[in-house]
């Protein structure tokens, strides 16, 4: 028995290396409310995430936008709608996949106004990093 705890805790260690690797691009406190934009590499090409988080149950609406430009070619997503996040948890408001090669571009918008009138916005214009570093 204490073998199979084992070699489950070492498959679930495994698992969680095998995710990929999420990084920050760019966030913004405001109050109790925090605004994310993150990327992960998946499948030769980045899955870029909008996130909300607030110290409070809170409820609002957002805008994502996501424009990219590079060898590759040129993409531009936008995305809004109305969410309801749970204290103190990030919440997935937008998610959008985009094609990575090197070179690549990013202009990133996420605006957030919640029902009870606090905002954030935060933005990343740069580089879509090294690919070895997404």
């Amino acid at each position: 028995m204490i073998g199979l705890a084992a070699m489950l805790a070492g498959l679930a260690g495994a698992a969680a290396a095998a995710a990929p690797a999420r990084q920050v691009l760019a966030e913004r406190q405001e109050g109790g409310l925090r605004c994310v934009i993150a990327a992960t590499r998946e499948s030769g090409g980045l899955v870029v995430r909008a996130l909300v988080e607030s110290a409070e149950t809170a409820q609002g609406k957002y805008q994502f936008s996501a424009r990219k430009h590079g060898t590759a070619g040129n993409a531009t997503v936008g995305q809004s709608g109305a969410f309801k996040a749970p204290p103190g948890a990030e919440t997935q408001v937008g998610q959008v996949g985009l094609g990575h090669a090197a070179g690549t571009m990013l202009d990133l918008t996420l605006s957030v106004r919640l029902a009870g009138g606090a905002a954030c916005t935060t933005s990343y214009r740069g580089p879509a990093g090294p690919p070895e570093r997404l």
